[in-house]
């Protein structure tokens, strides 16, 4: 099983960002990415899971968990749970999410930025 640092080195490197780049979207100092990335420290929850949607990954990959970047896939009826019916049948057709009548389930962060390019574009 990978560490969390291990994990957290890869996938800010695959999107060639800089240490100095993470710690400022997170809101933290760079040398608390690199104790992160060298597993000498860990991040508090709230951390975790911004890191998971800087790098739209789910919890469980992030702590060696599951080998599957993106989470679970949801069905159209889960994905309903989260948005209103209306709203999921415009994101289908606006954002191309469904696979296979499958969803990536859409963190809560996401939601809301779509939600808000929904009503910018005047789809809502």
């Amino acid at each position: 099983m990978k560490s969390f640092g291990a994990t957290l080195r890869e996938l800010r490197q695959a999107k060639d960002l800089t240490q100095e780049d993470v710690a400022s979207f997170l809101n933290v100092r760079p040398n608390t990415i690199g104790n992160w990335e060298h597993d000498r420290r860990f991040p508090k929850q709230q951390k975790l899971v911004e890191i998971a949607d800087l790098f739209c990954v789910s919890l469980d990959y992030l702590l060696g968990r599951s080998e599957t970047k993106n989470g679970r896939i949801v069905t159209k009826e889960e994905l309903e749970q989260f948005l209103p019916t209306h709203i999921a049948e415009k994101v289908d057709k606006k954002l191309m999410i469904y696979v296979d009548n499958n969803v990536m389930e859409i963190p809560e962060e996401t939601r809301k930025m779509i939600t808000r390019k929904l009503r910018k574009d005047g789809l809502l």
